[in-house]
């Protein structure tokens, strides 16, 4: 009886252990994935600010018929 209570006992210690590392593999796959979506939405924040910038500089260089009205 006292030894399956020992084994039971150092089962759970190692499960321990072993949640202990896989806890820190997924603190730090977490930690990364955070990393890269925040670099993503930064890229993405860059890409929206030059577009705009890029219909800033097409609008000054050519004409623009949008806001004519039709004559007849």
């Amino acid at each position: 009886m006292i030894h399956t209570k020992l084994d039971r006992f150092n089962k759970i210690k190692l499960t321990e252990v072993e949640e202990g590392k896989d806890s820190s593999k997924r603190m730090k796959e977490v930690s990364r994935k955070r990393r890269m979506l925040d670099q993503m939405k930064a890229y993405q924040e860059e890409i929206d600010f030059l577009k705009e910038e890029l219909d800033k500089l097409r609008a000054k260089t050519f004409p623009s018929f949008a806001h004519t009205k039709k004559v007849i």
